[in-house]
């Protein structure tokens, strides 16, 4: 048996990132930028990402963090 936290952990994120018709809520990104920091998933899956500023936004962010 495995403790938590081992090297053999695979941790998937699905993360809904909706934006509304107003465009984008830069303080709802930060959060959920803050958020994903704190899980530290391995796979993170963008959901309803249709905004290429957005998953360029995610991307850059969270990109230099983890790799």
């Amino acid at each position: 048996m495995m403790e938590n936290g081992s090297q053999n952990d695979l941790r998937i994120l699905t993360l809904n990132c909706w934006v509304g018709e107003d465009g984008l809520d830069t303080e709802r990104f930060s959060h959920q930028i803050d958020e994903v920091e704190k899980l530290q998933p391995n796979i993170i899956c963008l959901q309803e990402a249709f905004r290429f500023d957005l998953v360029e936004m995610y991307r850059c962010k969270i990109f230099d963090k983890f790799f």
